[in-house]
């Protein structure tokens, strides 16, 4: 009886830690950098995978005081004008390194960044002649007062300049803009959905954007779930455009009740 009882408590215990242990590793999974969040000039590699799908690769820690991105973490990039700039400017010098500004997204458990603006980066390297006449400067001698710590020194020897960025002349790219008041519904017919402005009795119809990934339209589609006509929606966003097609990062989304004076 005794030895049933010790077998039933270890295939309790091991089950509960078995739950917490999963929880644990679901609420690591789950913090996330605020959607919005600002990145400043922030370093990194840019990186792709075989899909032509683009991340953005930290060379340093981001902090937005609740959660943290290590260094070396990757972010999918969205759409936007300046991506399709990175991804020329890559392919042109041949280098990936770049200072990146823009926001990061949320959406469905996932942080994106949608770039703004972008400066490569090259480290300086001096001719190999000034190498070989500049005297060695031996750094911590064993007698030394004061050592220099470790960190600095890596600091010292990895020195960044940053150079504008050259584009293709060849290559004209439409800059971002704000789209404000807008009223439109969703459409999930083709693969990605899509942002219809309605014309509401005018001839000014079926402009539409694919919607980037953000918390704000996360909002919008849990309000259109499990309702049989299109709501429609006053929407702030930004307008961008990623190998001629156009997107729009939503800002701010609002439901817009009707008077019966237009049709559902």
């Amino acid at each position: 009886m005794n030895k049933k009882l010790i077998v039933l408590a270890m295939t309790v215990f091991f089950a509960v830690a078995m739950l917490t242990g999963s929880a644990i590793g679901r609420s690591k999974k789950m913090k996330l950098l605020s959607d919005g969040l600002a990145l400043s000039g922030a370093y990194g590699k840019l990186i792709s995978d075989n899909n032509e799908v683009w991340f953005f690769e930290f060379a340093s820690d981001v902090n937005s005081g609740k959660c943290k991105i290590s260094e070396g973490t990757k972010l999918q990039l969205l759409p936007s004008a300046s991506l399709e700039m990175m991804t020329v400017d890559v392919k042109a010098r041949g280098g990936a390194d770049y200072r990146l500004w823009g926001k990061v997204t949320q959406y469905k458990s996932r942080n994106f960044i949608f770039a703004a603006y972008f400066l490569p980066v090259s480290k300086i390297k001096p001719p190999k002649q000034q190498q070989d006449k500049k005297p060695k400067v031996t750094i911590n001698e064993p007698n030394d007062p004061l050592a220099i710590p470790e960190d600095v020194i890596a600091k010292l020897s990895s020195r960044r300049v940053v150079r504008p960025a050259r584009l293709r002349k060849a290559l004209k790219l439409k800059k971002d803009f704000v789209l404000a008041d807008r009223i439109g519904f969703l459409d999930y017919s083709g693969r990605e959905i899509q942002f219809v402005l309605d014309s509401l009795g005018w001839n000014a119809g079926g402009v539409s954007f694919s919607l980037l990934g953000c918390v704000a339209l996360e909002r919008i589609e849990r309000k259109q779930t499990g309702q049989l006509e299109p709501i429609r929606f006053k929407v702030v966003g930004i307008v961008t455009k990623f190998k001629g097609k156009d997107y729009l990062l939503l800002q701010r989304a609002v439901r817009l009740y009707g008077h019966q004076n237009f049709g559902r």
